[in-house]
């Protein structure tokens, strides 16, 4: 950027679901440029998260090659900014803000890892011929926590530890810079006089003035967002957290920042005492998921093994006049949501459908009550985990086309297939994919999906099957050559032959039953790691907090 009067930059800092997505967007319509490239809205910030693509790229890749993720309450490596990983991090950074705001006098950026990594962005103010002003948007932590809890199964001591951590290492980088505090529920109670209140903290003038974008502003805030609402209480958080709590709460004042700074500085203080505890018990982690990703290995090597037996079995089986039918599939109940392009999915717009007992492919038909609205649906197969295959969606007996281009989101991993098709999985108890079936609305009253659920045999079970269809054909051929050649086999040959096929069968059968023990035997292994990995995360977070009630 060049040009000798230095363009303004807002960085917004604050943990996770504090409502930052919120305060950037007003930034937005109030002129804040964000950038060419942001990150899509998503079901769990369905108004959008505001944040630039490449940025969040960058923080995220630094704070892996650290060995950190976003959910890491440690401290980052000593002496991490002077880093070859950090360098890396700066250049693009400078790369990727030249790029999108060389022209723009007024801009911001908002990811909740700025917190985190302020002094990687310091130098950047010379190189950009930009003067960076700091808005720390703040959220009761339990609100906070609610949230996390929902999202992503984080503990509330974990979300209480995390936030102090955010908030405490924003604090600590911003120091030298203009900073504004923006309470979350001010935003949402009275967002004039609170940008009012923040443009006078940075001594900022707004390029779009509060009036002109009001109504913008309007539509965009609702405190009905706010889903996660803390049930306040005296003595709910430890001593320092709920003085840190209230700093930020306080007022706009000469005194509100050294009120924070002191807050801050009496957590610093008190995470030292705590964090050496934190890596030790990071360790014990460490080598569980160690411990954890070793068992997976074996398992994926008996994966490979049964694969080849499989392949070996199949050949055998090829030679036998019957052949063999795996297990059936579980059965459970598939569900469909379906919304306009202004709701969200609730229970009260879904159908149910009950899967046919065993089977494991099925057009699955949902009859709606009367007919509907809608723009999107959401296809949950089954409640319970496993892989599944959607070939085809009609909406009242007419196909949608190019199913792979209208995924919207699906949990929790993208299958590619060959043949076709939407192929997903899911590790926990919810299978779902959403898709897009008109950008206009329609009206719909009944949804097919044509679906398959793949156990974990299946793919293995379809190889074998086309390798039976080729031999018992070969096997057809020949024997209608012999019949065809000769009146009778002989006698001593149909002898042989039954005796051959007999000692096959019994060794399918033995190699089965030897391959469903070593199964069991994995699987039982892995359940017992998956508890050590659950009890020593529960350590961790009760151990952290119990540690710092204890000294405060």
């Amino acid at each position: 950027m060049t040009g000798r009067i230095p363009h303004v930059a807002i960085l917004v800092l604050g943990m996770h679901r504090s409502g930052t997505s919120a305060a950037t967007r007003v930034l937005n319509l109030l002129g804040a440029d964000l950038g060419t490239e942001l990150l899509q809205p998503a079901q769990d910030n369905a108004k959008g998260f505001w944040e630039h693509k490449q940025v969040v790229a960058i923080h995220e890749r630094l704070l892996a090659e650290l060995g950190r993720n976003w959910q890491d309450v440690r401290s980052l490596p000593v002496g991490w900014e002077q880093s070859a990983a950090a360098q890396n991090a700066r250049d693009a950074l400078v790369q990727v803000l030249a790029g999108d705001f060389s022209e723009s006098p007024f801009w911001a950026v908002k990811d909740p890892r700025l917190c985190r990594l302020l002094p990687l962005w310091l130098p950047l103010s010379d190189i950009l011929n930009v003067r960076f002003h700091t808005l720390h948007v703040s959220r009761h932590p339990d609100e906070i926590a609610s949230s996390l809890q929902a999202r992503n199964n984080m503990s509330l001591e974990h979300a209480r530890l995390l936030w102090m951590r955010y908030a405490v290492e924003a604090n600590l980088g911003s120091r030298a810079l203009p900073r504004a505090a923006l309470p979350y529920v001010q935003l949402l109670s009275d967002w004039k006089g609170s940008l009012a209140s923040v443009a006078a903290q940075l001594g900022l003038t707004w390029p779009v003035e509060l009036d002109d974008a009001a109504q913008a502003v309007d539509d965009f805030l609702s405190p009905m967002e706010r889903h996660h609402k803390a049930a306040l209480s005296e003595g709910v958080l430890p001593k320092l957290l709920q003085q840190l709590c209230d700093a930020y709460a306080s007022p706009p004042s000469d005194a509100r920042w050294p009120l924070i700074d002191s807050c801050v500085d009496a957590c610093e203080n008190a995470s030292g005492a705590i964090l050496p505890g934190v890596d030790y018990l990071h360790a014990r982690l460490d080598a569980a998921e160690a411990g954890l990703a070793a068992a997976m290995g074996n398992e994926k090597a008996l994966a490979e093994r049964n694969e080849c037996m499989l392949a070996e079995l199949a050949e055998v089986v090829a030679r036998l006049p019957g052949r063999i039918k795996l297990a059936g599939a579980r059965t459970s109940v598939a569900k469909v949501y379906y919304r306009t392009d202004d709701e969200h999915y609730v229970e009260e717009r879904s159908v149910a459908c009950a899967w046919p007992e065993d089977a494991t492919r099925s057009t699955l038909a949902f009859e709606l009550v009367e007919p509907a609205s809608l723009n999107f649906l959401r296809f949950d197969p089954m409640d319970h985990a496993g892989q599944f295959e959607v070939s085809s969606v009609k909406i009242d007996g007419i196909e949608l086309k190019s199913l792979d281009s209208r995924v919207v989101h699906f949990n929790q991993y993208r299958i590619a297939t060959p043949q076709g098709g939407i192929r997903f999985a899911s590790s926990d108890a919810d299978p779902h994919l959403d898709l897009l079936v008109s950008t206009d609305r329609i009206k719909a009253r009944r949804i097919e999906i044509e679906c398959r659920s793949i156990s974990a045999g299946d793919e293995q079970a379809e190889a074998v099957d086309r390798l039976l269809a080729g031999r018992l054909q070969t096997l057809q051929l020949a024997l209608n050559g012999v019949i065809q050649g000769q009146a009778a086999l002989p006698a001593q040959m149909l002898e042989r032959w039954r005796n051959e096929t007999g000692d096959l069968r019994a060794l399918i059968e033995a190699e089965a039953r030897a391959a469903a023990e070593a199964r069991k035997m994995m699987q039982q292994r892995l359940e017992m790691l998956d508890q050590q990995y659950q009890v020593i995360s529960q350590q961790l977070q009760r151990g952290l907090l119990g540690l710092f009630r204890r000294k405060y």
